[in-house]
């Protein structure tokens, strides 16, 4: 039996450590969980965050209303809880999203912000399950870490759309090698905040080239195609609303704590084009790593 002295330096050092970290990133998650799940049944904290924005889009599909209409849609959100600071939101993910958020509408903002916060604990969890299983199931408490990322865990409590998008990204990771058109049509998760997937998608379509696996595009296309349609069906003149709703709000100027924004505030505040001058040179910088 081998001796104290025999032991590798640091291990009792590092096993309590990574048992100290696993404890904590648990209880940080059970605590966000419980919070999720108790805020829907508490005065008006379900409709006082991000989520409460795909609420008044679903309701205002069922009832087959534009969910770009400002008095409505300020009308509902205000009824629900939203602070008067916020202005009024809309939901600007592309259009295709719109079935995402269909389902809410045939529910109240308490027990829809309960489903919408669950559905995200869902992407989550199979998120950091999936990777774990990428890297060959390690049998290691760090793993729970994952789980307690703190951006994961923001969007977790203000209900934003990035977890659908992070498990999108993660399941194309896994499929791209086995099922290339099911790893494309994965992508439409992406798709949902694009703008996050800048770089990734110009060194994408360079390995299609590269590769020649075109099933990925055919899967992605198939995928928008599908959504596109499903959007026009459930409202016609979405495109052109939201359309409209982009060029006359001032998205463009408002303050979003970024670099790009930063640099054109810092440089020529009325020089639009500085803030794609990051994008782009990150994805220069993607396509020649790659």
């Amino acid at each position: 039996m081998a001796s104290k002295a025999d032991l590798p330096a640091g291990k009792g050092e590092y096993d309590i450590a990574e048992f100290s970290i696993a404890m904590v990133s648990g209880l940080t998650l059970a605590i966000t969980a419980l919070f999720l799940c108790v805020a829907p049944l508490t005065g008006q904290i379900a409709g006082a965050r991000d989520f409460v924005v795909y609420w008044a889009t679903g309701q205002q599909l069922v009832h087959h209303a534009n969910p770009y209409d400002v008095d409505a849609m300020m009308r509902i959100e205000r009824a629900a809880g939203l602070p008067t600071a916020y202005g009024v939101l809309f939901m600007r993910n592309p259009p295709w999203a719109l079935p995402l958020a269909l389902p809410l509408g045939l529910l109240g903002v308490r027990s829809g912000a309960l489903v919408w916060s669950l559905a995200l604990l869902a992407c989550l969890w199979l998120s950091v399950r999936m990777v774990w299983e990428m890297h060959g199931r390690p049998r290691k408490l760090l793993n729970f870490l994952g789980l307690s990322f703190a951006p994961a865990l923001v969007c977790l409590i203000v209900g934003q759309t990035s977890l659908f998008a992070l498990l999108g990204l993660v399941l194309f990771l896994r499929l791209h090698g086995t099922r290339p058109f099911l790893a494309g049509m994965a992508l439409w998760l992406c798709a949902l905040k694009p703008h996050l997937f800048l770089a990734f998608g110009v060194v994408l379509l360079a390995w299609v080239v590269v590769s020649g696996c075109y099933r990925v595009l055919l899967g992605a296309a198939t995928a928008l195609a599908a959504s596109g349609a499903a959007s026009w069906w459930i409202d016609p003149t979405a495109w052109a609303d939201y359309a409209h709703m982009m060029r006359t709000y001032g998205i463009e100027k408002e303050f979003i704590p970024c670099w790009s924004v930063v640099l054109r505030l810092w440089v020529r505040p009325e020089a639009m084009w500085l803030q794609y001058l990051l994008p782009v040179l990150g994805c220069s910088w993607a396509l020649v790593y790659f």
